[in-house]
């Protein structure tokens, strides 16, 4: 049997772990950068340590399905995830994510509600359909 000297301390010690525990730490999500994504990562570091606006800036991200849209978003919210406040300290959230899959559920989603439009303020004029 190999003692396993190639790979990482760190690694080798897992080696002793109950076997659900090791396959659990095999299956997790993992998000591994690739080199076209590097401007990607820089652009949202330059966001979240820009000063505080009154306008929010943000980035879109488009692309194919299975092109790792979903898997980025994730990935940059465990990168930076909100803090709760505590001692004086206020509560942040640095990534705020909003997802569609597609224009037409988009349209349907930016609908008018028909029986909130009369007299209504712009904000009111919308409600979040299920």
């Amino acid at each position: 049997m190999s003692n396993f000297s190639h790979l990482d301390p760190g690694v080798r010690d897992q080696l002793d772990l109950p076997a659900e525990e090791r396959a659990g730490r095999m299956l997790a999500e993992r998000f591994i950068t690739h080199e076209r994504l590097v401007p990607i990562l820089n652009y949202i570091e330059f966001l979240i340590h820009m000063p505080p606006q009154t306008r929010a800036s943000g980035l879109v991200v488009s692309g194919k399905p299975g092109s790792g849209k979903t898997m980025l978003s994730r990935a940059i919210q465990r990168r930076y995830p909100p803090t709760p406040a505590e001692n004086g300290k206020v509560a942040t959230q640095p990534v705020l994510v909003i997802s569609m899959t597609n224009a037409r559920e988009a349209k349907t989603a930016l609908q008018p509600d028909p029986e909130r439009v009369r007299g209504a303020r712009p904000r009111q004029l919308f409600r979040q359909r299920s």
